[in-house]
């Protein structure tokens, strides 16, 4: 890595930094490589460290000051985004993404994995309850009341099998609009953001 590589990467990082901020940065260490020399550019940025990491701080010091009293750079979404852009910047930002689209991901897959065990009680609690309902006619001449009760019960466990059914396949629809909408949400935010 040289000293425009370095700028370079810098300037990448700091793109969401309003210009004059991104320039005075750039301009700074431009003076700082100029000032230490061709021969100690790779000391400077051994000194300096990754692109990313000066990023990281640059970002942090622009929301700091913005924070201060009498300040117009921006509301306190503008900072937070500023703040957020400068945990993104660091070197750690792979990880803390990585973790948080896992921990998302076990969550969907939890919330489905108990959907489908719903949806396997409700299919299992109405075909058993048909069977015993049927199963119960072949007792009707030996004991008239001991089928009518097995009818009843095997009745009753199919109703409940059919409104667990029921009950899961709304649930289930309101959680794919609910992770569509959120999907589109975020996707909007992106764009928004990039452009």
């Amino acid at each position: 890595m040289n000293k425009y590589v370095f700028l370079t990467e810098l300037s990448k990082k700091l793109k969401r930094l309003p210009a004059e901020e991104r320039n005075a940065a750039l301009a700074y260490y431009g003076e700082y490589f100029d000032e230490a020399g061709p021969e100690n550019e790779q000391k400077v940025i051994a000194e300096l460290g990754s692109p990313a990491a000066v990023a990281a701080g640059i970002i942090s010091e622009f929301a700091y000051k913005s924070t201060e009293p009498g300040d117009k750079k921006g509301g306190g979404l503008h900072v937070l985004w500023i703040v957020l852009l400068g945990v993104f910047a660091s070197p750690v930002a792979i990880p803390i993404a990585a973790a948080v689209f896992v921990i998302l991901l076990a969550v969907i897959i939890a919330l489905f994995s108990v959907l489908i065990s719903f949806a396997a009680t409700a299919v299992g609690l109405a075909l058993s309850g048909l069977a015993v309902a049927v199963a119960a006619f072949t007792q009707l001449p030996g004991d008239p009341s001991t089928t009518l009760f097995f009818i009843g019960t095997g009745l009753l466990c199919a109703g409940i099998g059919v409104a667990i059914g029921v009950g899961t396949f709304q649930l289930s629809r309101l959680c794919v609009k609910g992770l569509v909408k959120l999907t589109a949400k975020i996707v909007r935010k992106g764009r928004r953001v990039s452009s």
